[in-house]
């Protein structure tokens, strides 16, 4: 069974970035000798710069998809589970563009809270082996990632 420990609480200050809070969180980890084995984040962490981070860092991680561009929007569409790449930003000319990879799970709702047809479930995923199937639940309760940043890690 894992069991899940409260190492520290580290403050954030208005003038902080959700990067800036990652690279310290992923400091305060390091020194104290663990590895991050994955590393699950909610949707206000979904930025290209992070991801960037995350990937030149090698840490495995998870993200909620923000659907806030059409492509992406197009691409979330249809009644099929599927893993696809994406590019954040890819048409913008000032910001850090970023590939990643995208895996949409798609739940048929059937009635439940009160709810009908094709539900999207859909993360940004990273060295971490999953199919579409296994990464939410037919219940559509996502994994643990919700209101929080959760690291699952592994001592030396």
């Amino acid at each position: 069974m894992d069991k899940h420990l409260i190492l520290q609480v580290i403050p954030l200050f208005r003038d902080s970035t959700n990067l800036t809070a990652i690279k310290n969180c992923v400091d305060l980890i390091y020194g104290y000798g663990f590895k991050i084995k994955s590393l699950m984040l909610d949707r206000e962490f979904y930025s290209a710069e992070i991801f960037s981070y995350l990937k030149e860092s090698e840490i495995p991680h998870i993200v909620p998809v923000k659907k806030n561009s059409d492509e992406l929007k197009r691409q979330l569409k249809g009644k099929k589970s599927k893993s696809f790449e994406y590019v954040i930003n890819a048409k913008s000319k000032n910001k850090l563009k970023c590939k990643v990879k995208i895996v949409d799970r798609v739940i048929y709702m059937k009635g439940k809270k009160g709810k009908k047809g094709a539900l999207h479930r859909a993360f940004v995923v990273y060295k971490i082996n999953t199919s579409p199937n296994q990464l939410v639940s037919d219940t559509g309760i996502d994994l643990p990632l919700n209101q929080h940043m959760s690291l699952i890690i592994n001592s030396k």
